[in-house]
């Protein structure tokens, strides 16, 4: 058949295959380009998840010391419910209960400022008045002659005793290591209120100190302070 074809149709039918050819070529290419391109958009690459769990530090003023492990999105009110509540001895408005927690923050519970006990001399030390030493006017006596009757004086009554202020008993009493609170470690010679919160913890890790040599574990403690606490603690 193709024998009966003229050159120029020959010529023609070439170049149509040719484009033909061509044609198929680039739509087989720009398939597998668009494939390609879509799926580079598609991909991508997952997020690092965050921490699952926050560990916050406790300390001072509540039932139990010590670190604890809570759900991200917690606030300090249920750092201090899993220390087991604040103590007797706690100043509540020193935290902020609805404030949320970050992961390694320390929620630190004050105590309260000590009240001091008023003197009784402050308001009860005025001296009593004094009876009338002065005799009861006597009647000017009538025209008539009457009895004269002596006049008694009463005997002036002895002033009570004003109440002297009560005397604050200095080293008659020492502070126990093993079981005093916050505010009274602060009490102690040489110990301030940050000396005395890694006294608690130290003590919450480690358990009742056994001598006043192990004082020299807690950082910040050196000998001298050691030789000031002796004076004033004991370890019962």
């Amino acid at each position: 058949m193709l024998t009966s074809l003229t050159p120029v149709q020959k010529v023609v039918l070439a170049v149509a295959t040719a484009v033909l050819v061509l044609a198929v070529g680039l739509t087989v290419v720009s398939r597998a380009t668009r494939t390609a391109s879509a799926q580079a958009t598609v991909s991508y690459e997952p997020a690092e998840p965050g921490p699952a769990e926050l560990q916050v530090d406790v300390v001072g003023e509540v039932v139990h010391p010590g670190l604890y492990r809570l759900p991200v999105g917690a606030r300090v009110e249920d750092a201090v419910r899993a220390a087991g509540g604040f103590t007797s001895r706690a100043r509540v408005s020193s935290v902020n209960r609805a404030a949320f927690l970050d992961d390694g923050e320390q929620v630190c519970v004050e105590a309260k400022a000590p009240v001091e006990t008023r003197s009784s001399v402050a308001s009860g030390n005025k001296t009593p008045k004094q009876p009338s030493a002065e005799p009861p006017s006597r009647t000017e006596p009538s025209r008539t002659q009457l009895p004269v009757v002596p006049v008694v004086r009463p005997a002036p009554q002895p002033a009570p005793p004003v109440a002297s202020a009560p005397i604050r008993a200095t080293g008659a009493q020492r502070i126990s290591l093993n079981s005093a609170g916050l505010a009274e470690l602060e009490e102690i010679p040489g110990v301030g209120p940050e000396l005395a919160q890694r006294i608690l913890y130290y003590r919450h890790e480690h358990g009742k100190f056994r001598s006043f040599e192990e004082l020299g574990k807690v950082p910040g403690i050196g000998a001298k302070t050691i030789a000031k606490i002796r004076t004033a603690a004991t370890l019962n």
